[in-house]
């Protein structure tokens, strides 16, 4: 072996060494750091020595969006557990508002570390076709070079020092591109700025407007659609220049009303979604909304526009950011949806499953993703809870009325919780 071959293995297994020294040395300041947050803040008072921790996941079925404050599944289950024997459960609540079956992946591991459960409850899979923030449909998305890279790019996501490394490089990238774009993308919006607004609506028209607005979001919230669009015209007639009211009005067209794409719903978001824009191009949540309301209707090359829009108002918008890194997927690509979904759930059995933690998987009340959850139920011999079944045998009985269960948007109200966590107490008190 020659001089030359001999230094290039040392710099080859020096590489190495530095490379398992830096993962090494991570992985035990991420220990250290994770212990600190947990000992520096107790998850909950009520914890006692024989106390049973559940720990429900998921994404506004499981927050509890459609019924008031106290009324989600997980609380009414408390409420439950409490009255069976006091003090021996505590039922944690973990559901993010549009959340997806990736990101209930991602946040598991530190999620069983910061509550210890002994039960993990998991509801999850209608947001995969619509939140894609760390999302990994881009696994499966198809065949070419930007999904094996995905692949490349997530297996090596499992070392920290790997990630720590791609943050450095997306950070000197950054700063590039700020210098040579001047960063001063916001004066080109700014630019644009509807300059015909009236100035002659009083400072009173305004403020009620806005208050009219705020209604509406609260309306919004308990999921009362129809009192949520009269407050948005109310104030719109108040102020046909509050932006916030069209954004507000374009986003309860799209999200609340039961509307599969191509109806009309969708077209009149897509108007007042533009009205605000006109008004103020600034601001990234119309931006955001008519992206979604062009990607619902297949018009491809507009939601790319608006996505490269954001992404000039907010560079670290990560969901953008990965839409314009791996492609936009095809709108209701339900095979790719069911792989990620699957590959999602495979992993948090696995995990679950090493760490001796009892998971029970529910389905929707509607028929979203509940044939790939109970595929996977059957394969992976695991408990399920069918709700879609147990709310088809209330459709079945005379008397039945849709809004005794459900919001107007198809959530459920606090009675349709009521039955989830009826489900899950049942299924509890088997064991």
């Amino acid at each position: 072996m020659t001089a030359r071959q001999q230094e290039i293995i040392l710099v080859i297994f020096g590489l190495i060494a530095a490379i398992i020294l830096a993962e090494a040395s991570l992985r035990l300041a991420g220990y250290i750091y994770k212990s600190y947050r947990i000992d520096a803040k107790k998850v909950s008072a009520r914890e006692g020595k024989d106390t049973i921790k559940i720990l429900c996941l998921g994404d506004s079925f499981t927050f509890g969006v459609g019924a008031p404050k106290g009324f989600s599944y997980p609380e009414q289950l408390q409420k439950m557990l409490d009255n069976y024997s006091a003090g021996k459960y505590i039922v944690y609540n973990e559901g993010i508002v549009g959340q997806n079956s990736s990101c209930v992946l991602k946040d598991l591991e530190n999620n069983v570390y910061k509550y210890m459960p002994d039960i993990v409850i998991v509801l999850i899979g209608c947001n995969n076709s619509s939140n894609f923030v760390d999302s990994n449909y881009f696994l499966f998305k198809d065949k070419s070079l930007k999904t094996y890279l995905c692949r490349i790019d997530a297996f090596l996501s499992r070392m920290r020092s790997y990630k720590l490394f791609r943050s450095a490089i997306a950070t000197v990238y950054s700063n590039i591109a700020c210098k040579t774009d001047g960063c001063n993308k916001n004066k080109v919006f700014e630019s644009q700025i509807d300059k015909n607004i009236r100035t002659d609506i009083s400072e009173e028209s305004k403020k009620k407007a806005a208050e009219h607005v705020e209604a509406a979001r609260a309306y919004d919230a308990e999921t009362k659609i129809d009192s949520a669009v009269n407050e948005c015209k109310k104030a719109i007639e108040l102020n046909p220049y509050d932006y916030n009211a069209y954004y507000m009005l374009g986003f309860i067209y799209l999200n609340r009303f039961q509307d599969p794409g191509k109806k009309p719903y969708t077209r009149l978001a897509i108007e007042m979604f533009k009205k605000s824009i006109q008004i103020n191009p600034l601001d990234e949540n119309s931006h955001e909304g008519l992206f979604n309301a062009y990607y619902r209707v297949e018009e491809k090359d507009k939601a790319l526009e608006e996505l490269k829009l954001i992404h000039g108002l907010n560079p670290d918008n990560e969901m953008v950011s990965a839409l314009l890194t791996h492609g936009l997927p095809k709108y209701n690509d339900m095979d790719v949806f069911k792989m990620t979904l699957k590959y999602d759930l495979e992993n948090i059995i696995s995990l679950l499953a090493s760490k001796n933690i009892r998971l029970i998987l529910l389905n929707y009340t509607l028929n979203w993703p509940n044939d790939t959850l109970k595929e996977i139920v059957d394969r992976a011999k695991i408990t399920f809870i069918d709700n879609e079944a147990v709310f088809r045998q209330k459709q079945a009985v005379d008397g039945y009325r849709r809004e005794d269960y459900f919001a107007e948007d198809g959530h459920c109200n606090a009675n349709g919780y009521k039955i989830m966590a009826e489900n899950v107490y049942n299924e509890l008190l088997k064991k």
